[in-house]
């Protein structure tokens, strides 16, 4: 007599049913992503050329708003905990970029450390969203 598991696993296979263990690619994160990392880049490029220029409250208040959004739509989704945790891990370093740029004492070598940090965490969401389109 088969098991139960194998029963269900062989009535999804005959009926065509896919299981999915990631949400659907979203156009909205994957835009959100590489806006933000462009943002970014920008910011660290200047800091890096002079590290001693004026912190913006501004420009950080502005990514911040970028992330929540970005954060709140992850988390709307089933099944994308991936995305909504390397979010965190964004707002993470932006956390750790703004409190250096707040001492106004680092150098164009530490804001390049910060740089490749955010631009590999942005490569992995948008890593991971190209490969749910890729699921379609």
């Amino acid at each position: 007599m088969p098991s139960r598991f194998a029963t269900i696993t062989l009535l999804l296979l005959l009926t065509g049913c896919s299981i999915s263990l990631i949400s659907k690619y979203d156009e909205v994160i994957d835009k959100g992503i590489t806006d933000l990392q462009k943002k970014m880049d920008l910011h660290l490029i200047q800091k890096q050329r002079i590290p001693s220029s004026s912190f913006d409250t501004t420009f950080y208040d502005g990514v911040y708003v970028d992330l929540q959004l970005l954060k709140t739509r992850a988390s709307s989704v089933p099944k994308n905990e991936q995305t909504s945790g390397l979010i965190d891990i964004l707002v993470k370093h932006v956390k750790n970029i703004e409190a250096t740029d707040k001492k106004g004492t680092s150098t164009a070598n530490t804001y390049q450390i910060l740089q490749e940090s955010i631009d590999q965490t942005c490569g992995n969401l948008l890593t991971l969203e190209l490969a749910k389109k890729e699921e379609k």
